[in-house]
């Protein structure tokens, strides 16, 4: 039985000795393989023992058994080692994971109050500009002059308050299509209307930013009206603001003063001429007595004659200044330095 025994030492004490996996597995095979070689000594090498004893091979083969049993429980035991070694790796991952997780969770917490500020100032944004779209619109409806927003290129008219539907007496439909060139009339003050007059004033306008003119419509309705134009271009130099102010009753007013200031210079033109008539003949006759009979006068009728010349001289001259005054507003002269020495001496004389 030394033989077998050596054969199971063999084994175990390599699994004592040699730790490595692959060392166990080895030995694993070599016992396998040193149980095979004792099984075939034994049926073939029978007649050298005395008795056949098949105890032993029971032996052989619970040793083998439990040999397996052992072998497999330590490579059970190995990968169980390995099993809770990745487990606790697995576990520490899904720990830095969840910390990871909390962190992102506190980061989109503070992105979504960052969010909702940003709405929450969006929201008021909008409620502020809807407030003040509306006081504007309420301005622009409500303004007492005709406001319309003109489009630069190409040119037409965008929209317009009622005020400015009122002065041309239309709708903001038929304004659209037609335009107002439709209600400008030909003959202006200022000369005609040029055909490429949209153009003219878009171009003036981008030049120089704005423009104002007084320009003569006739409404739908055939009424002759007069409106001074403000233009104002926007910041993207896309559209112009232009406010009608209706100025007919002034034009009226202003083409009646006109009139008035014309007859009044007719007026003062033939009252000068009836007023200067007799004086021109007082001065004339004064002059032609003085001539033929100054050494006949004495001291004192050469003085009244110096009177009457003087003061027909100084009478033309204030028709003649009355004339001018008169005609002030009409025929404007240029504005020059006068010695006021002069004219308190002369009003003087006229006083004395």
């Amino acid at each position: 039985m030394a033989i077998e025994n050596i054969y199971l030492l063999i084994p175990v004490a390599g699994f004592m000795l040699f730790r490595s996996r692959r060392s166990q597995f080895f030995l694993f095979v070599l016992s396998i393989l040193s149980l095979l070689f004792l099984k075939w000594v034994y049926y073939f090498f029978e007649p050298i023992y005395e008795v056949q004893n098949p105890v032993l091979l029971e032996v052989l083969a619970s040793v083998s058994a439990i040999f397996i049993g052992f072998f497999l429980m330590n490579m059970f035991h190995q990968d169980t080692k390995k099993a809770i070694g990745r487990t606790h790796e697995t576990l520490k991952e899904l720990q830095q994971a969840n910390e990871k997780l909390i962190a992102k969770e506190k980061a989109l917490i503070q992105k979504n109050l960052e969010l909702e500020m940003q709405i929450r100032l969006k929201n008021e944004a909008v409620l502020a500009k809807g407030e003040s779209d509306m006081r504007y619109q309420l301005l622009v409806e409500n303004a007492f002059d005709g406001i319309m927003i003109l489009s630069i290129d190409p040119p037409g008219i965008v929209g317009c308050n009622q005020k400015m539907l009122d002065f041309f007496e239309t709708d903001l439909e038929y304004l659209k299509t037609r335009g107002i060139g439709d209600f400008i009339i030909p003959e202006q003050p200022a000369g005609r209307v040029p055909l490429d007059y949209k153009e003219r004033l878009a171009g003036e306008i981008l030049k120089k930013g704005k423009m104002s003119l007084e320009v003569l419509f006739k409404s739908k309705s055939g009424k002759k009206k007069v409106a001074q134009i403000a233009a104002v271009l926007s910041p993207d130099k896309k559209t112009a603001v232009a406010i009608f102010k209706n100025i007919s009753g002034q034009w009226d007013a202003k083409e009646k003063i006109i009139q008035a200031n014309r007859e009044l210079t007719n007026f003062a033109h033939a009252a000068s001429h009836d007023l200067r008539e007799p004086l021109r003949m007082i001065h004339s006759f004064a002059q032609l007595l003085n001539r033929r009979n100054a050494q006949n006068f004495d001291e004192a009728s050469r003085e009244y004659i110096h009177f009457i010349l003087d003061a027909s001289s100084r009478m033309t001259t204030l028709i003649q200044d009355l004339l001018e005054y008169a005609t002030a507003g009409t025929n404007l002269r240029e504005i020059k330095l006068v010695n006021l020495n002069d004219i308190v001496f002369t009003i003087n004389n006229i006083l004395r």
